[in-house]
C-alpha cells in the first residue's frame, strides 16, 4: 500500500461467540463512550436475501436478544459488544431487510441501587435493608463513617454498611464484632461493583487495587453521599465519580472479556495526537489523518480563584452570665422573690434571669456590663484563633449550642454533649472554695442543681423556673456568679482559598468562584477557656466533637482551581478511514503537523479526552468525540 491509499476496513461479526462468515450482517455504525451518558451502540443491517425468508412478524423478530461483538481486524480490537434489543423491518425499493441496533443496556452492565446490606450477628451473614444509601453520613453536624470494620459482602473483598446507630456502646459493639470506620472512594466503588454486579454476568469487577491509588487523592473528600434508589449500577458510578474528576468506560479485553476501567477526567489516559500535514505538502496518510476538526477553545466560563467555604468556625467557651435585674433588687428576700407574690412580674428576672449579654442589649442595665461582655471577668478572653481577636465578632443574639465536649449517657445508648441542660453546662462559683484556708475544699465551681433551669430560645442566657430562687444562690448575694459552658458558633465560616496567579491562567483577568461546602469541611475546638480544655486537649480522657477541616478545606480549594481554571477544549474530529488505535479515556494533545495544542492550560497536562468514537463503516471515517469538561460546571 502506497503513502497515498488507506484500506479499507470491514468489521468481523460474533454472533454468540460465533464469527459470522457469511454477509448477511453489515456494520453500519458503531457508537462507544465513556460513563452512562450515551449506551455503546451498534447499528447493522441484516438483509433478507441472506435470511432465506420475508419474515416481518414481529412477534418473532429475527435475532432478537442475540449477543453481537464487533472486532476491528486490522488491530484485533474488539470495538462493540452488546445485544440485539431493537429490530426495525424495512420494505423499499432499495431493498428488503432490518435494520438492527445492538446495544449495552444498563441492566447488562449490573442492578439497581435498593437499600444497601449491612451485616446480621443473628444470621453470621450479610443482610439487606431497605434504608437510603449513604456513604458517610453527616449526623448532627459530624461526617460519621458507616461501613463495618470487619464484615463483608463475602465476594470481591467487599466490605458492607454498619449503621452508627448499630455500635453506640461497647455492648453493642462486641455485638458487631466491629465499629464504623470511614469509607473511602475506591471502597464505596468495590461495594458497588459486587452488590450490583455480583454474578459479573457480562462485565467483569476489576480488583480494587487496580484503582486504589487513583481514587486515593479525594479520600478526604468522599463525604455524605448519596446514591437514590433505582439508579442503576452504571448510573451511581456516574453520581459518585464524575463531581469528583473521574469516569469510567467497558473496556473490551477480548472476545468475552470485558471489565469496567475507571480513569481521572483531563489528565489520566494515555496522550496521543491526531495529524494534519503543512499546507501543500505532498500527501502522505501516514501523517495525515484528519478529515475535518472542529475543536474550539472557550475560557468565558474558567475560574482561576477559588473560595471554599466550610461550616461557621464553632468554640466551646466557658462564660461567666451576668445578672439581668436592675442593682437595687440585689437584696430582696427569699420570700420576696417566691413565683407567688403578688408583684412577682416585677422581680421575676431577680436571681432567675442570667444572660451573657451577647447583643450588647443590657449595657445600660448594670455596671458590669460594660459591653457585649463582663467587663471584669477573668474568663473573657478571645479564642486563640485569627481574626477572632475579640470573643464576639458581631453583636448579635444567639443561642447557648450543646457543648462539644461528650460523655456517656445515662441510659448507656452511647455518647452525648456533657452539658446537663439541653447539652449546656450551667455552674456556680463554690462559695466555700479558698485554697489558702482550707485546701481540702475543692472545686472552685460546682454544677447546678435541679434547680428548673432553661435554656432561652432568642439569646444566650438561662431562666431559673422553680417556686423559690436557689439557696446556694441566694445565700451568696452579690457574690454569686453562673457560668455556663456551651458552643458559640460565630459569624465565620472556615475557608480554603487558592487565588488567583498572573500568568497561571488561560483567563488573563480574575474570575473567581465561591463553592459552598457547609456539612463538608467544618471546624469546632474546645478553647483554653472552657471547664472541659484540659480533660479533651492537655490530658484526654473525654472525647469530643473536635474538628479541624482546615488542612483539608485548603487543599480542595488548591484541587478545584486546578479544574477550573482551565479552558473548555472540546469538540469532534473527523477521521479518514478506520483503522486507527484510538480509545475512548485516552487525551489529545493536539494537532501534530499544524503545531496546534489542545492544551487547557499553560501549566498543567491537561487535554481534552475522547469521550466518544463514532465508526461509521459505510464512509469509512471515525469521529473521535473529544471533551474537556470544567469542574464547575459539575459543582
Amino acid at each position: 500500500m502506497s503513502n497515498f491509499e488507506r484500506t479499507a476496513v470491514k468489521y468481523q461479526i460474533y454472533r454468540n461467540g460465533g464469527l459470522v462468515t457469511n454477509n448477511s450482517i453489515e456494520v453500519v455504525r458503531i457508537f462507544e463512550s465513556a460513563n452512562a451518558t450515551q449506551l455503546d451502540t451498534a447499528e447493522l443491517w441484516l438483509d433478507s436475501g441472506y435470511s432465506g425468508q420475508y419474515v416481518f412478524a414481529l412477534s418473532e423478530p429475527p435475532l432478537m436478544g442475540d449477543e453481537i461483538e464487533i472486532v476491528d481486524p486490522s488491530n484485533g480490537a474488539v470495538v462493540h459488544w452488546g445485544k440485539i434489543t431493537t429490530v426495525r423491518p424495512e420494505l423499499s425499493p432499495k431493498g428488503e431487510g432490518f435494520h438492527l441496533v445492538s446495544r449495552t443496556e444498563m441492566f447488562h452492565l449490573g442492578g439497581r441501587v435498593d437499600g444497601y446490606f449491612t451485616w446480621s450477628p443473628f444470621n453470621d451473614a450479610p443482610w439487606h435493608v431497605d434504608h437510603p444509601m449513604i456513604f458517610n453520613p453527616v449526623i448532627d453536624g459530624k461526617v460519621i463513617g458507616n461501613s463495618h470494620s470487619s464484615r463483608g459482602l463475602g465476594v470481591g473483598d467487599a466490605i458492607v454498611f454498619l449503621d452508627p446507630e448499630s455500635c453506640r456502646t461497647e455492648k453493642s459493639r462486641e455485638l458487631q464484632a466491629g465499629v464504623n470506620t470511614t469509607w473511602t472512594l475506591s471502597e464505596a466503588i468495590n461495594y458497588l461493583l459486587w452488590s450490583l454486579n455480583e454474578n459479573q454476568l457480562y462485565i467483569s469487577n476489576p480488583p480494587r487495587e487496580s484503582y486504589d491509588a487513583l481514587f486515593d487523592p479525594v479520600n478526604s473528600q468522599f463525604n455524605a453521599v448519596h446514591v437514590p434508589n433505582n439508579r442503576y449500577l452504571a448510573q451511581a458510578l456516574d453520581d459518585i465519580l464524575i463531581p469528583l474528576g473521574f469516569n469510567w468506560r467497558v473496556k473490551r479485553n477480548g472476545i468475552g472479556d470485558r471489565e469496567f476501567s475507571f480513569f481521572a477526567r483531563g489528565t489520566g489516559g494515555d496522550l496521543v495526537s491526531v495529524y494534519l500535514q503543512e499546507a501543500n505538502a505532498e500527501l502522505d496518510l501516514t501523517q495525515t489523518n484528519i478529515e475535518a476538526c472542529t475543536v474550539g477553545f472557550d475560557t468565558s466560563r474558567l475560574a482561576n480563584s477559588v473560595v471554599v467555604r466550610g461550616g461557621f468556625k464553632e468554640y466551646e467557651i466557658t462564660q461567666e452570665l451576668g445578672r439581668c435585674w436592675p442593682q437595687d433588687q440585689d437584696n430582696l428576700s427569699d420570700d420576696e422573690l417566691s413565683t407567688k407574690v403578688d408583684n412577682f412580674e416585677e422581680v421575676r428576672n431577680v436571681y432567675r434571669k442570667w444572660v451573657w449579654n451577647e447583643a450588647g442589649d443590657y449595657n445600660d442595665l448594670r455596671p458590669e456590663f460594660g459591653g457585649p461582655i463582663l467587663v471584669d471577668s477573668a474568663l473573657n478572653v478571645n479564642l486563640g484563633d485569627p481574626p477572632f481577636n475579640q470573643l464576639i465578632d458581631t453583636p448579635r443574639r444567639r443561642r447557648f449550642l450543646p457543648c462539644l465536649t461528650l460523655r456517656e449517657s445515662e441510659d448507656d445508648t452511647g455518647l452525648e454533649p456533657i452539658g446537663s441542660v439541653h447539652g449546656v453546662e450551667i455552674k456556680y462559683l463554690n462559695p466555700l472554695y479558698d485554697p489558702e484556708a482550707d485546701p481540702q475544699v475543692e472545686p472552685l465551681y460546682l454544677p447546678a442543681g435541679n434547680w428548673g433551669i432553661e435554656i432561652l430560645e432568642n439569646e444566650c442566657g438561662i431562666y431559673i423556673g422553680q417556686e423559690r430562687v436557689p439557696e446556694e444562690i441566694l445565700s451568696q448575694g452579690t457574690a454569686a456568679k453562673l457560668f455556663a459552658t456551651f458552643t458559640y458558633r460565630t459569624d465565620q465560616r472556615l475557608e480554603g482559598y487558592a487565588p488567583y496567579i498572573v500568568g497561571n491562567s488561560p483567563q488573563v483577568d480574575l474570575a473567581p468562584v465561591v463553592i459552598d461546602l457547609p456539612d463538608r469541611f467544618q471546624y469546632r475546638k474546645v478553647t483554653e477557656n472552657s471547664h472541659y480544655y484540659g480533660e479533651v486537649v492537655e490530658e484526654p480522657t473525654r472525647q469530643s466533637l473536635q474538628r479541624d477541616d482546615s488542612a483539608a478545606i485548603q487543599a480542595y480549594a488548591e484541587h478545584l482551581q486546578r479544574a477550573f481554571n482551565l479552558m473548555e477544549v472540546g469538540g469532534r474530529i473527523v477521521l479518514e478511514g478506520l483503522d486507527h488505535n484510538y480509545e475512548v479515556g485516552q487525551r489529545v494533545s493536539g494537532i501534530v503537523g499544524r503545531e496546534v495544542s489542545f492544551a487547557a492550560s499553560p501549566v498543567t497536562e491537561s487535554y481534552p479526552q475522547i469521550v466518544a468514537i463514532e465508526r461509521d463503516a459505510q464512509s469509512q471515517a471515525m469521529t473521535l468525540h473529544l471533551q474537556r469538561v470544567n469542574g464547575l460546571l459539575q459543582s
